[in-house]
C-alpha cells in the first residue's frame, strides 16, 4: 500500500528546524512544489491542528505528521531526514530525526487510517529505522523505503 503513496520528489534530506512550524512551513512548501497540494497554508494548518491535538512525535527519533485535508491532490506519504535532530515534544521527549508526513483527502478516513497503521507496524522494526539513519542520500534513501514496504508488502 505505502509503497504507492512514496514518490522519490518527496524524500527529503534537510541539517534541522528551529521549530515545528518551521518544520511544517518547509514539508507544505516542498509538497506544494511537487505537486502534492494545491493550497501550501492550508495544508499548513491543517498539519499544525492536527499536532495541537496530541504530538506526532511517536518516539525512537521518529515523527508522523499528518492530515485529512481538502488541499491534498492525492494520498502520498513523504519523507524528511534530519541530520541533526530537533526538539519535537516526542512521547519520549527525544529529539526527532526521521519525520514521515501523510497526506489524504479530508474525506478519506478510511484510508488514512490505513496508512498510519501500516507505517507504524513497520517503524517498529530498527533495522529500518537504523538503514535510514545511516545515509545522506536521497536515492539511497528512497529506495530504502520502496525496498522495506515491498519486503514487509504494506
Amino acid at each position: 500500500m505505502i509503497e504507492n503513496l512514496v514518490s522519490r520528489n518527496t524524500v527529503f534530506i534537510k541539517e534541522s528546524f528551529d521549530s515545528k512550524e518551521a518544520l511544517f512551513r518547509y514539508l507544505s512548501h516542498q509538497l506544494f512544489l511537487n505537486q502534492k497540494i494545491k493550497d501550501e497554508n492550508d495544508f499548513f494548518q491543517g498539519l499544525l491542528e492536527r499536532e495541537s491535538i496530541i504530538t506526532t512525535g511517536i518516539g525512537g527519533g521518529i515523527a508522523i505528521p499528518h492530515t485529512k485535508n481538502k488541499s491534498v491532490i492525492s494520498p502520498f506519504v513523504g519523507f524528511l531526514k534530519l541530520t541533526k535532530g530537533m526538539s519535537y515534544d516526542a512521547l519520549d521527549q527525544k529529539n526527532v530525526d526521521l519525520i514521515f508526513v501523510i497526506g489524504v483527502g479530508d474525506n478519506a478516513e478510511r484510508l488514512h487510517l490505513e496508512i498510519l497503521a501500516n507505517l507504524s507496524r513497520y517503524l517498529l522494526d530498527e533495522e529500518f529505522s537504523k538503514a535510514l539513519r545511516e545515509t545522506n542520500d536521497p536515492q539511497i534513501l528512497y529506495e530504502t523505503l520502496k525496498i522495506v514496504e515491498s519486503e514487509k508488502k504494506i
